[in-house]
């Protein structure tokens, strides 16, 4: 027999945890002395056992108490529907994670802290992926869509999407610079060099989403650049391309 102090120590409990235990039913003493001290048997430590796993594994307490009461019946059932909640936590947290990167990216390429425009721009963007691909249906055939799935995004980690965001950044800091001097030209071959990648060379897609974006009232998924970057980085590329023989 153990005392409620022995049984605390060598299941690495507390005597407070074990007096609760009693108090709802869960593990009660399989006898107690005459003075009223619980006294607990190895097939208590056995249950105790049982019930720190299920703690463990994240039930509540009711349930195991349901559980241990029905000699473990429902115990398959029940970790099954654990396993199903812990799949939809998981998934919940990797939505957030993601877009919690998403947003510091977004702060970082629009060089801004503003709660409100961040989040002006993030909630624009379809925050499910049936969402996305209801819109790109109305703009792109079924083999652009997959292309288009492969790209880059927001809150990815890409070293693609970080090449973009410090581009972009390199854009809002030179954008008074003559689009034909030389820095306005490496950006431009830069901006080339990335759509290239990108796209996979396929430039007509890359063409055509560019001008979608543009003009498209509604958010395509896509990062819709301001008017001055758009401005500056199709000027430049004009220049580069005319006097470079069309070539990149």
């Amino acid at each position: 027999m153990y005392s409620i102090g022995q049984l605390a120590k060598i299941s690495n409990s507390t005597v407070r945890t074990l007096r609760y235990y009693d108090e709802i039913g869960l593990l009660t003493p399989g006898s107690k002395t005459s003075g009223g001290h619980r006294l607990y048997t190895d097939q208590d430590i056995t249950r105790l056992h049982h019930i720190m796993t299920l703690k463990d594994l994240g039930l509540e307490l009711e349930v195991i108490h349901h559980i241990i009461k029905n000699k473990q019946s429902n115990l398959r059932e029940t970790l099954n529907l654990r396993l199903e909640k812990i799949n939809f936590e998981r998934e919940q947290l990797n939505k957030a994670e993601q877009s919690i990167h998403s947003i510091l990216e977004l702060m970082s390429l629009e060089g801004s802290s503003n709660w409100e425009d961040i989040f002006h721009t993030f909630n624009r963007h379809p925050s499910t992926k049936k969402e996305l691909e209801e819109i790109w249906s109305q703009h792109f055939t079924q083999e652009e869509q997959q292309a288009l799935a492969h790209l880059p995004s927001f809150g990815d980690g890409s070293e693609l999407t970080e090449k973009w965001i410090a581009l972009v950044n390199d854009v809002h800091k030179n954008i008074e610079e003559n689009v034909e001097g030389d820095i306005a030209r490496a950006l431009a071959q830069r901006w080339i060099s990335l759509v290239e990648d990108m796209y996979k060379g396929n430039h007509q897609l890359a063409q055509k989403t560019w001008e979608l974006t543009k003009s498209s009232d509604e958010s395509l998924g896509f990062y819709q650049f301001d008017k001055e970057v758009v401005k500056f980085i199709e000027e430049a590329i004009h220049f580069h391309f005319s006097h470079n023989g069309g070539g990149k």
